[in-house]
């Protein structure tokens, strides 16, 4: 994402600006996470504090959005990733370009000010470019920011339904003393396949 006064670098998790973003001091729990893979994987040791992610004025509006693999890691194992075949083919799309998720994400003014994620329009465009563009079929926001209820028919999962409840269970914001921005939401995501 490239605005004029800055670039936003994003995962799913992290945000920081500005472009010349270093790693913060040491006592900086998310620049920890965001740079050691091995913090990475570790269970955070934040929890759900903070009402919602209260982000930059700067943010506000619709981007245009690129993801791409840059790593696959499988700490759970192979089985959990959905077996070898998976992971080979997760692996082998690592830097390659014509993997890149396209999608748009929004930043709107939040109920108490300040501008937060439209979780509901993001998660949307997201499983758009990645399932097809009528894999939600519904979609529960009356828990929002902290769950999300959807059902899922993935373009190609041969019709198969699923219902994925999506929970926060921790947030936190840092601001180092460079004017680096760390965000981080981190979630449990469960499905149940419910017809196949």
């Amino acid at each position: 994402l490239r605005t004029a006064a800055s670039t936003l670098i994003a995962s799913p998790a992290f945000v920081s600006t500005p472009s010349s973003a270093s790693v913060a001091d040491d006592s900086s729990i998310l620049a920890g996470r965001l740079y050691a893979e091995a913090n990475s994987l570790r269970r955070p040791t934040f929890s759900l504090t903070l009402p919602d992610l209260v982000y930059d004025d700067k943010f506000a509006g619709t981007w245009d959005v690129t993801s791409r693999t840059l790593n696959i890691s499988a700490p759970c194992g192979i089985a959990l990733f959905g077996g070898q075949r998976n992971f080979d083919k997760a692996s082998s799309e690592i830097g390659d370009a014509s993997q890149d998720l396209i999608y748009r994400s929004r930043f709107i003014p939040g109920p108490g000010g300040g501008i937060i994620a439209d979780r509901e329009y993001n998660v949307r465009q997201i499983a758009a470019s990645s399932m097809g563009p009528s894999a939600v079929l519904s979609m529960s926001t009356d828990r929002l920011p902290n769950e999300l209820t959807l059902a899922l028919r993935p373009g190609k999962a041969n019709g198969t339904l699923f219902n994925v409840d999506m929970l926060t269970t921790g947030r936190k914001y840092e601001k180092s003393e460079d004017g680096s921005q760390y965000y981080d939401e981190i979630g449990r995501n469960v499905f149940e396949t419910v017809a196949e």
